[in-house]
């Protein structure tokens, strides 16, 4: 079987082989999609033939040097992702496979003379104690990349030691500028790293939002806003000004419905009676439409026809 499917909405495309080649993998995907997603064609006419070709020329490449069934699967994700981010995905069959999921290699690394080190550094680099999620990290630069060494890690696959992700050569234009390996061990290849201020670095579009905790100087008011919020796993309000007020909704899973219904009930008098409202999705993937079922009475003030309408004259 093929090692890859892709879903978008409800329908799912597989076909059969007996070897697994990235390439050969990529044009299956690439002709599989092109005629049958409702949506190719709407997304080529707007954004361009030449800039579709030069994704694919680009891809290609990445795919003719993909060292793995990770890395390909990585690669084959981004080429998607030209159509659209939500509403479709890319799987990785492991059925079959010997290991499906690998144990990094647990290094001997030594804390304290790295922050012995650090504290001999006079000017500010990437180096340092880091946080994001459920790791604290210590970034190391070794050669001309920076590794990140897990320090303490309340996920359980996951131990002292290990490499969590890799900031690559920025020189090497043929490599995704970072190299992060996931909950499995399988590697994740990402290629936008956003620096804000000395104390906060995302991976990704909000994929990762890092913290440094040592050497750490002091970050302005609206870095620590945006990274809070960036950050955040749960739905909250903020007061932004007299004038102004913010509901940040990192998602609306299903699972996050009574979270969001909470907030929106506790503070929906502040609300009503603000002039501005900012409602802030970002890097949200969506989910179920009762999730956002209480907002909808602060957007709309007029009837609301969910299925029909049926005009009466």
């Amino acid at each position: 079987m093929k090692r890859f499917a892709i879903f978008p909405l409800f329908a799912s495309f597989c076909s059969f082989g007996s070897t697994f080649q990235c390439e050969s993998e990529f044009a299956w995907l690439k002709s599989t999609f092109e005629n049958n997603d409702a949506g190719f064609q709407y997304t080529v006419e707007n954004k361009g033939l030449d800039l579709y070709s030069a994704h694919n020329s680009a891809i290609l490449a990445r795919v003719q040097s993909a060292k793995s069934e990770a890395q390909c699967h990585t690669v084959l994700s981004d080429w998607l992702t030209f159509f659209r981010k939500g509403h479709i995905g890319l799987a990785l069959n492991t059925n079959g496979s010997e290991k499906a999921v690998r144990e990094s290699v647990v290094h001997d690394f030594d804390l304290s003379a790295f922050k012995q080190h650090l504290k001999s550094q006079r000017d500010e680099t990437l180096e340092g104690i880091w946080q994001f999620s459920s790791y604290t990290v210590a970034l190391k630069k070794e050669g001309n990349v920076h590794k990140a060494y897990i320090v303490e890690s309340t996920n359980p696959s996951w131990k002292a030691g290990q490499v969590k992700f890799i900031l690559n050569d920025p020189a090497d234009s043929n490599t995704a500028k970072v190299t992060f390996f996931m909950g499995d061990h399988s590697a994740r290849q990402i290629d936008t790293i956003t620096y804000l201020g000395n104390n906060e670095v995302v991976l990704g579009n909000s994929f990762i939002v890092m913290s440094r905790e040592e050497p750490r100087q002091e970050s302005s008011p609206e870095i620590t806003r945006y990274v809070r919020l960036l950050s955040t796993k749960a739905p909250l309000f903020e007061k932004i000004s007299e004038n102004t007020v913010l509901v940040r909704i990192p998602a609306f899973d299903h699972a996050f419905k009574k979270d969001i219904d909470a907030v929106i009930a506790e503070h929906l008098d502040t609300i009503l009676k603000t002039e501005n409202l900012i409602i802030d999705i970002r890097g949200n993937g969506g989910g179920s439409d009762v999730s956002y079922a209480s907002l909808l009475p602060i957007l709309y003030t007029n009837p609301i026809c969910v299925f029909s309408c049926i005009a009466i004259t």
